[in-house]
């Protein structure tokens, strides 16, 4: 039965609609598919040129960051020498300066000035007559 019907079907069939491939050249077709191969070949290489140019750039500031932290460690250290006391004190001495003669205090009792040098009686501190006992 499937063997007639199918010869129905075909002797009853029209004739078929014109493919879109037919209807255009094929010279035309392989032109358009062409053009956007080409399309998508310069796509990537403008893509790629940017890659690498990015990471150029990127590779020349991580030169420059080195060189910028080296500076600063070098800098850092400069610093921490010019800082130390001992080329303080002689930088002090080279201006003219001279070395206190230590700490002094304000007696609140009397309001009397005790530092090394002024009063040699109240050189150490006399704690029997603190406040509040």
């Amino acid at each position: 039965m499937s063997a007639i019907s199918y010869q129905v079907t075909k002797a009853n069939s029209k004739p078929a609609v014109k493919n879109v491939r037919d209807s255009v050249s094929n010279f035309g077709f392989g032109l358009f598919i062409s053009a956007i191969l080409l399309l998508g070949l310069l796509g990537g290489l403008v893509i790629n040129t940017s890659l690498s140019h990015s990471q150029f750039t990127i590779s020349q500031l991580r030169a420059e960051l080195t060189l910028a932290a080296d500076l600063q460690e070098t800098l850092a250290q400069e610093v921490a020498r010019l800082e130390s006391p001992e080329l303080l004190k002689e930088r002090a001495i080279l201006l003219g300066m001279v070395p206190g003669p230590g700490a002094g205090f304000v007696d609140l009792r009397d309001g009397r000035i005790i530092a090394p040098g002024l009063d040699d009686k109240y050189r150490e501190a006399d704690y029997s007559r603190v406040v509040g006992q």
